[in-house]
């Protein structure tokens, strides 16, 4: 296996796709790159049928990764994929009297609470505008309020009313001094260290960081035993949804071994191999709770050796959402992170996200 910078890895799938050359056999990438790299990789439909292999075993974001933008046809198969969840400090929401919040306005009523009778940062956010990562609570609170990013033409649709007030809510927390005012540079990895520390009650992010924030050599001894895992909140009166985050692995068309690439892709995501994974803790190095497969996300013992987090993620994936398996996502993801990012740093909402959708426009002409 050959490890690239993730900054580097798109540009070397792609040259790797145009050149040839058969270097590699196997891909795995990320939901965002599927539409622009699926012309270099196998549509997996034929074989899949010949094997008896269905998606049928995956929740809804990880089947319409698995399109990478076309509903006909399969180019990889869930490997990872994540839910995005609230990770909350049970000692301090048991002092506090606090239950894991079911709306964004109870949410922020705790954060409250947490900022005035605690010395812990309410909230490790993180509006950092690299590689997109303030739009994940973004796109969950947007989806939840009712909101769309593009309407049925593919047009921009963020600048509706209810998606103003969605972007609103996310940024009180800055504006609320619930977050650190560093935390506009913070991205994944500043934020959950924030929490990993001990220095923050809540923390919004993906659902494999439960394996750190429970790893005695990794995380704060305060920690240990008191971190709960709960669905994002919702708006009143809406569905909730959020963000699912998918990594697919196919076979690329350069592949001199596309038969034994397949037996391979076929090995590494059969759901008994995900299953044999989840249950080893032999080694806190590497293991793992996180399955994509339904039947292992709903199995008692597979819940039971880490701490019901693929139930936790099952409950939370089944109304949750892919990015859009959009060609031009890439570029809109730079460009809708620098807005929020501005935002952050105090850019009127209204005015800048209509000028991003005026911005976004523009790349289809």
């Amino acid at each position: 296996m050959v490890q690239h910078p993730y900054a580097a890895f798109l540009q070397k799938i792609v040259a790797e796709s145009a050149i040839g050359g058969g270097t590699y056999d196997v891909l795995i990438w990320p939901d965002a790159w599927g539409p622009s790299l699926k012309i270099g990789v196998q549509p997996l439909d034929e074989v899949m049928k010949n094997d008896g292999i269905t998606l049928d075993d995956y929740s809804g974001p990880f089947r319409e990764a698995a399109s990478a933008g076309d509903p006909t046809a399969t180019y990889g198969l869930p490997f990872r994929g994540f839910s995005y969840n609230l990770f909350y400090r049970k000692d301090i929401y048991a002092q506090l009297g606090l239950e894991p919040p079911t709306t964004w306005d109870e949410y922020y009523q705790q954060l409250e609470l947490i900022k005035n009778r605690t010395d812990k940062n309410p909230l490790a956010g993180q509006f950092s505008r690299n590689n997109g990562q303030d739009l994940y609570t973004w796109l969950t609170m947007l989806w939840s309020n009712g909101a769309e990013l593009f309407d049925d033409s593919g047009a921009p649709a963020f600048t509706s009313p209810a998606a103003v007030a969605a972007t609103q809510k996310y940024l009180e927390t800055m504006r609320q001094g619930y977050t650190p005012p560093e935390s506009t540079n913070w991205g994944e990895l500043e934020s959950t260290t924030n929490f990993l520390k001990g220095n923050a009650a809540t923390v919004l992010t993906w659902s494999w960081h439960l394996e750190d924030f429970t790893n005695p050599g990794k995380a704060a001894p305060e920690l240990g035993g008191n971190v709960g895992v709960a669905s994002l909140p919702g708006f009143p009166g809406q569905d909730p949804a959020s963000y699912a985050y998918t990594w697919l692995t196919g076979v690329l068309n350069t592949s001199q071994h596309q038969g034994a690439a397949w037996e391979y892709v076929k090995w590494i995501t059969h759901a008994d191999t995900e299953r044999e994974i989840a249950l080893d803790k032999t080694d806190p190095a590497t293991t793992t709770g996180i399955t994509v497969h339904n039947s292992n996300m709903l199995e008692p013992q597979v819940n039971a050796a880490n701490q019901g987090l693929p139930q936790i993620q099952y409950n939370t994936l089944q109304s949750a959402r892919a990015i859009p398996m959009n060609l031009d996502w890439p570029r809109i993801m730079d460009i809708l992170a620098v807005t929020v990012n501005e935002m952050a740093n105090g850019a009127d909402v209204p005015g800048k996200l209509a000028e991003t959708a005026d911005e976004i426009r523009e790349l289809d002409r």
